[in-house]
């Protein structure tokens, strides 16, 4: 098993300071529109022997995985595409992940995490996600989310999971981070129907409805 992690570019005349209880600024996807050509660090945490990289089916080399660490870091030119990570051991592929550059974003879509109204739940969550045209989570979308609440139940809570995007968790709007957000809805004893409207401005609207189907 392997993990890639691509470090956020560091602004010119900056560096990055990480205390022994700090974390690095990585994160998990092939975004960086802006930077192309720029070198971005990219770590592949991995037990294997050694770790292949390749970007758009041309190879950036091949290095070993230092044990103490568990991780080998390579320096990549950004370019749009596929970025591989291939775990080796005795020089066979044992491993592999890939991060691939989604497109721009297109649409909301709102997912309940349950099915029906079915034995009176006190409280139903609400996933929306930002994606693509192919119906992809693209993770670097910062939009505004407005929701529209119909139905047996009230607002409980909206949020986004941003530690430093602290606001009222009881209005009805609020920002995606990484590309997601939630609402929360307290439903009213013997509910018969909630449907959930999202929209940004930008964006294909969605809308989930939950029934009692008993």
């Amino acid at each position: 098993d392997l993990e890639i992690l691509v470090h956020e570019p560091i602004p010119a005349g900056k560096f990055e300071h990480v205390s022994a209880w700090g974390w690095y600024n990585e994160f998990p996807h092939w975004n960086w529109y802006g930077n192309e050509g720029e070198l971005l660090t990219v770590t592949v945490y991995s037990r294997n022997e050694k770790i292949k990289l390749v970007l758009n089916g041309n190879e950036i080399g091949i290095h070993e995985v230092d044990k103490s660490k568990l991780s080998a870091v390579f320096q990549v030119p950004y370019a749009s595409g596929d970025l591989i990570a291939i775990g080796l051991e005795n020089g066979k592929e044992v491993s592999s992940k890939s991060l691939k550059t989604t497109g721009k974003p297109y649409q909301l879509v709102v997912t309940a995490e349950q099915e029906n109204l079915n034995g009176n739940p006190d409280l139903v969550y609400f996933n929306v996600e930002v994606q693509d045209e192919n119906n992809v989570l693209v993770p670097t979308a910062v939009v505004p989310v407005e929701f529209e609440l119909e139905g047996d139940g009230i607002l409980q809570a909206v949020g986004n999971g941003n530690p430093i995007d602290l606001k009222s968790f009881q209005q009805t709007k609020v920002n995606t981070f990484k590309g997601r957000c939630q609402l929360i809805v307290r439903v009213n004893e013997n509910a018969k129907e909630i449907q959930i409207r999202a929209k940004s401005t930008t964006l294909e609207e969605a809308i989930a409805i939950l029934k009692r189907t008993n």
